[in-house]
């Protein structure tokens, strides 16, 4: 608790002036129908859109134009956690070099996650700001398998923003290994896929979320056996809700009276919305002190690459 104290963003978790942004779901943003919310084999992850606003600590962790292949550049989340600072998944970067992390940029405010249209920066519903990366930290202990180990990583930006605004926020950090336990209900968002079989540009392009409940032990062990290392890791799922390629290393958020805490960190799993595979998450309450020792400390950059392994 001492050490999240001392690197914890003043105000972290909460709206400014400490009301829920009053803004609607734009109508340029697709509607799920009852047909698709309802698939027997949920196939289509459950989520809907997110109202703007709501999740201002959100980021997207994306190529920049000229480097991108496709129309939607978006990679993996990330949670701003300071206003230099995001939490991500280890496995979402194939190198940290310098020349990997210049193709790179952290768009913060975001909540359209598509260029060139009209509405890509449209200021009643975000505040998308582009910041290049200055180093990222993998932990290091990670471990690239089929179920990624340690998988947690630390973007410093470039430039620092202000967490002040309505679209632009910090999360906080958990203070206490139980401050949520079996049962909870938390919450994940992301720009990734709402059905497994998507290609990149099909996507959803308004920011997702979807309620889920932390999984008991047994549930987890059942799916996934050994791989399943219950001391960093947690496995969360809903009724027919997940998360699925594209949000990896984005928040799974649970919420301490009127705080929103960075609990998990969208890591692995099997497929997506399959009741007996639920996605795994990184246990961030495990990793404070490591956080701290990034933060306060910023050791040497870590220049060893890695490969990536995305949340499939």
């Amino acid at each position: 608790m001492v050490l999240v104290s001392r690197i914890q963003q003043e105000g972290c978790g909460q709206y400014q002036n400490g009301a829920e942004p009053n803004i609607g779901v734009p109508n340029f943003c697709p509607r799920r129908t009852p047909r698709q919310d309802q698939s027997a084999d949920c196939r289509i992850i459950g989520g809907s859109n997110a109202k703007p606003g709501i999740f201002p600590w959100q980021v997207s962790i994306r190529r920049k134009p000229e480097y991108s292949s496709t129309d939607n550049p978006h990679l993996c989340g990330g949670t701003l956690v300071g206003s230099c600072w995001v939490v991500t998944a280890a496995h979402c970067f194939l190198s940290t070099s310098s020349s990997a992390l210049k193709r790179l940029v952290v768009r913060v405010g975001d909540f359209y996650n598509r260029e060139g249209f009209t509405y890509s920066a449209d200021p009643r519903y975000e505040n998308s700001q582009d910041i290049e990366l200055m180093a990222v930290y993998i932990h290091d202990e990670f471990q690239s398998r089929e179920a990624a180990l340690n998988d947690v990583a630390l973007i410093r930006l470039k430039t620092c923003v202000k967490t002040d605004g309505t679209f632009v926020r910090a999360a906080c950090l958990p203070r206490r290994a139980s401050q949520f336990l079996t049962g909870e209900e938390c919450v994940v968002t992301g720009w990734g896929a709402s059905n497994y079989t998507q290609y990149v540009n099909q996507y959803p392009p308004c920011l997702q979320k979807a309620k889920v409940i932390i999984q008991q032990y047994r549930t987890c062990h059942t799916a996934y056996g050994d791989d399943y290392d219950p001391h960093v890791m947690m496995c969360a799922s809903g009724e027919c809700t997940d998360t699925c390629q594209g949000d990896s290393g984005g928040p799974l958020m649970c919420f301490d009276g009127e705080k929103t805490v960075l609990w998990g960190i969208t890591s692995w799993g099997v497929k997506c919305g399959f009741s007996a595979k639920p996605g795994v998450y990184t246990r961030l309450s495990r990793y404070i002190r490591w956080l701290y020792m990034v933060m306060e400390l910023q050791p040497k950059i870590n220049k060893h690459p890695v490969c990536p392994k995305p949340r499939f």
